[in-house]
């Protein structure tokens, strides 16, 4: 098996030449490093880099853990994670819990096991502070968590509802129902906030409004959508916790004969790939999923290039708390209209 001894030999550089080149650190000419690539290249020679975690104290790898990649949210946001992550030269392990508190637990007890230099995290908003634990950094991404010191990213939540409902209540609207996501989760809660502080600047009772809460799932908003078509006084619009919601209630108004907008509109949030090809296109709340993702690693490798660096105690340096808030956008398409009545 080829060794960076060998390398060195055929290329007739030093080991430490060598080393340079393959971690890029360091002044190498660009004669020398073409010499040792190709040397590389003619030796099959592939870097254990087990071995160069254990010395170095680094793994050049990544985690992230997303609630659901089914969800077509999160293979956007992983994909803003991993042009990052790529551009800086790490590796990302994407980890899908399933929205599982056992998933989640299970994920990242095993990167802690392989070393990864951090994790990016959206939880399923069950970690506690010993599960998470304080000797490796953590961002917490799309999603907070009450009661844990950890620094976030994420979108205004809150803003951004507030900002649909208005919407909705400037088009005449005074019967606006909610899908909810599910009550333990921060996104969720916090557009439930902006929901409840549009309608009361609005001089509309929130609990006088429909709030459903479930998962943030199309299958809910089928199933959700169904429930308040049945109830007795049906609302003249919907406000949707995510476009997966969203695109749930509009396939059982399809199913039912329900014209959308003309006798309800439905509002969704993210902004994901397929809103804006729906029939009718939806109008939603635009997140910057990719700017999300790209502030998220920033962030994290900015934490584990402090936290390498002991403080006066010896110990690792701890967490700050801080939070990139990033603010979101009302897209206005045809999912929307004015009541009929």
């Amino acid at each position: 098996m080829p060794t960076i001894k060998s390398v060195a030999k055929l290329a007739g550089v030093s080991v430490s030449t060598v080393s340079r080149v393959l971690n890029s650190s360091g002044y190498v000419s660009a004669k020398t490093r073409k010499l040792v690539m190709d040397a590389v290249a003619k030796l099959d020679f592939r870097p254990n880099h087990v071995a160069r975690s254990l010395v170095h104290r680094e793994s050049k790898t990544l985690g992230l853990i997303v609630p659901d990649i089914a969800n077509p949210y999160f293979p956007a946001l992983a994909r803003s994670v991993e042009d990052a992550a790529s551009a800086a030269g790490y590796v990302v392990i994407l980890c899908n819990s399933g929205n599982m508190e056992e998933s989640e637990t299970r994920y990242l007890s095993w990167l802690r096991q392989r070393m990864v230099d951090g994790v990016l995290l959206a939880s399923t908003n069950q970690v506690t502070p010993e599960r998470l634990g304080q000797d490796w950094p953590v961002v917490l991404l799309d999603r907070d968590l009450e009661g844990l010191n950890v620094d976030s990213v994420r979108v205004n939540n809150f803003l951004g509802a507030q900002e649909a409902v208005l919407h909705l209540v400037a088009l005449g609207h005074r019967k606006i129902a909610h899908l909810a996501g599910p009550e333990n989760v921060t996104t969720a809660k916090e557009r439930v906030a902006g929901f409840r502080a549009a309608l009361a600047l609005a001089g509309i009772n929130p609990d006088d409004q429909q709030v459903i809460h479930g998962p943030f799932s199309y299958e809910f908003g089928q199933a959700g959508m169904a429930q308040l078509l049945s109830a007795g006084e049906v609302p003249t619009a919907v406000f949707c916790a995510n476009d997966m919601i969203a695109l749930g209630a509009l396939k059982t108004c399809r199913e039912r004969g329900v014209n959308v907008p003309l006798e309800v509109s439905i509002c969704g949030f993210d902004d994901i790939f397929l809103a804006e090809h729906t029939d009718p296109p939806l109008t939603t709340v635009r997140q910057p999923i990719y700017e999300m993702g790209q502030a998220a690693v920033q962030m994290l490798l900015s934490r584990i290039k402090e936290r390498s660096q002991k403080t006066p105690s010896g110990k690792p340096a701890p967490y700050r708390g801080e939070t990139i808030l990033l603010e979101p956008q009302l897209v206005i398409r045809s999912t929307c209209s004015r009541p009929a009545n």
